[in-house]
């Protein structure tokens, strides 16, 4: 029984294809010449036309690829330009230090005003400013100087908490500018006595 389905499968079958081809030719048989040469033309024309967007889709893959590649090189430049500016604010901020003690309790901080001065106008990172703040996380002095900026508790930002207390160079994360809105960051260096206690921050914000 199975043998005799398979055979009454294979013929029906060979019926179907039987009458396909039939119906071909017999259309065939009726197109003139023209339609016959119409139809090999627009055949020709799909045919092409499927290569041309298989080729087309090619080069942008290609294309898209090449610009991914452009654009991570690009940032990974960009990348190590910001680093090396981020150190090289550091070491300013540093170099201030060893001019001067910082010590928010000396009845003379002149010559820490001036080094604060200086170091703003020196490196252009820091575009919002410098702050000098004490052990409290208070503002002592800032550059460019402003009156109401004296005294305001910075104590509760993450990035003094963090170099108040691990007594470790910092750089913040983005925060807002209370006077603008815009996206800020700061980076702070510890300023220690003697004894390695943390006396006093130097905060520059771009």
């Amino acid at each position: 029984m199975l043998y005799y389905g398979s055979v009454q499968r294979f013929q029906v079958l060979l019926l179907l294809r039987s009458f396909c081809v039939d119906a071909v030719n017999k259309v065939h048989s009726r197109l003139s010449l023209f339609q016959r040469l119409s139809i090999i033309v627009g055949a020709a024309f799909l045919t092409l036309l499927g290569a041309f967007a298989l080729v087309s889709i090619n080069v942008v893959n290609e294309a898209t690829g090449r610009l991914a590649e452009e654009r991570l090189v690009m940032a990974s430049l960009i990348a190590q330009n910001v680093d090396a500016q981020i150190e090289l604010a550091f070491n300013e901020l540093e170099k201030a230090t060893n001019f001067a003690s910082f010590d928010p309790n000396s009845p003379e901080l002149s010559t820490e005003k001036h080094l604060l001065a200086h170091t703003y106008g020196q490196v252009g990172f820091f575009s919002s400013g410098i702050s000098f703040l004490n052990a409290d996380g208070k503002i002592i002095w800032i550059e460019p100087y402003s009156s109401d900026l004296i005294g305001f508790d910075l104590s509760a930002h993450r990035y003094i908490k963090d170099a108040l207390e691990k007594g470790q160079r910092n750089v913040s994360a983005p925060f807002p500018d209370p006077r603008t809105g815009e996206g800020r960051i700061a980076l702070t260096v510890p300023v220690k006595d003697r004894a390695g206690k943390v006396i006093s921050l130097i905060s520059g914000t771009t």
